[in-house]
């Protein structure tokens, strides 16, 4: 586990301070690059909590990034993250991608 504290910067106007480093779910959903891909949600799940242990506190993913959001969530039902910040992103559900209505955007999030 790391001893250092990753920085820190507010989030406009909030009181929400993610640290200027972020994890990226795309590889953590699945997607398949030259820097890896995360294989399953037992990994996936970990590969979240390892990020946190090592002081990482904000984690970017999205329904268009497979299984990100379901991984994210296994690790969330073992585990308390403290001052984790998380942002997807709306409009990309498969479902009902592209679509921004009032009704659609309640739904995915």
């Amino acid at each position: 586990m790391s001893t250092e504290k990753l920085p820190t910067r507010r989030l406009g106007k909030t009181d929400i301070y993610p640290t200027e480093l972020s994890m990226g779910g795309a590889h953590l959903g699945g997607a398949q690059s030259g820097w890896g891909v995360v294989g399953d949600d037992e990994q996936g799940a970990v590969t979240l909590e390892s990020a946190y242990s090592l002081g990482l506190r904000h984690i970017d993913t999205s329904p268009f990034y497979g299984r990100s959001e379901t991984r994210v969530g296994i690790a969330f039902k073992r585990n308390e993250f403290p001052g984790l910040t998380i942002s997807t992103k709306v409009g990309t559900h498969p479902e009902r991608s592209y679509s921004y209505t009032d009704e659609d955007l309640r739904w995915s999030l």
